[in-house]
């Protein structure tokens, strides 16, 4: 292969990567997932990546709750990041609710966080139950 021929393909590969992270930035996704909650595993919501999502009681987009530094690093928000979009199996209405520096992706009205215990892993629910920060967590499961 010719140098110039080499640099060409690694001009396009690096291109192909460039959109592609590009065209992931621009959507925000939920999905449907299976997490063990309290022992047993149970269809729930989950993020882009497959991990589970919680929603606080009585948060709604219209009363925010976990507000302060100290929530929303123990629960990072699902921030919506261009087009929010829906993976087959999930049945709720998806929006966002603009916050203080981000947009925040919600199902069905609820603001929608993962839990740092969980370690971004898929099949954790180590955060069902659980009361603070003002209401109780629990693994979003529609309606």
């Amino acid at each position: 292969m010719t140098i110039r021929w080499r640099r060409a393909v690694l001009i396009a590969v690096a291109g192909l990567l460039a959109v592609t992270a590009w065209a992931a930035a621009q959507s925000s996704t939920v999905g449907v997932g299976t997490a063990e909650v309290k022992g047993h595993k149970e269809p729930v919501a989950v993020n882009g990546r497959g991990v589970t999502v919680y929603e606080l009681a009585p948060e709604s987009a219209h009363h925010l709750v976990c507000t302060s530094p100290a929530c929303l690093t123990v629960w990072p928000p699902v921030k919506a990041s261009g087009k929010v979009t829906k993976a087959p199996g999930v049945a709720g209405k998806l929006g966002t609710v603009k916050r203080k520096g981000f947009t925040q992706v919600t199902l069905n009205g609820h603001p929608l966080y993962t839990f740092t215990e969980d370690g971004g892993r898929k099949g954790k629910a180590e955060g069902d139950g659980i009361n603070n920060f003002g209401g109780v967590w629990h693994v979003f499961k529609e309606r």
